[in-house]
């Protein structure tokens, strides 16, 4: 067994949610996160000391997968999000 873990924008929840569905994989726990890529952001073109560390929100989406079928499933997950 393994444990595939993905952080991903909050808008691409439902199409990454319906990918696995559509591929055989319906089981996930979605979580509320926040945190930074290695992008800059501009927030508002505003950036001071407080905003320039501000956390931006995402969704940590942890799944159980076979051995065999864990391969299957990131690659159900990568071609959604690109």
């Amino acid at each position: 067994m393994k444990e595939i873990m993905a952080v991903i924008r909050p808008n691409m929840t439902n199409a990454t949610k319906d990918a696995l569905e559509a591929a055989g994989f319906p089981a996930y726990t979605c979580t509320k996160v926040r945190g930074r890529g290695k992008k800059p952001f501009n927030f508002a073109g505003e950036i001071t000391g407080n905003t320039r560390h501000r956390l931006l929100p995402k969704r940590l989406i942890t799944l159980i997968a076979a051995d065999d079928q864990a391969d299957k499933m990131l690659l159900e997950m990568y071609e959604d999000l690109c």
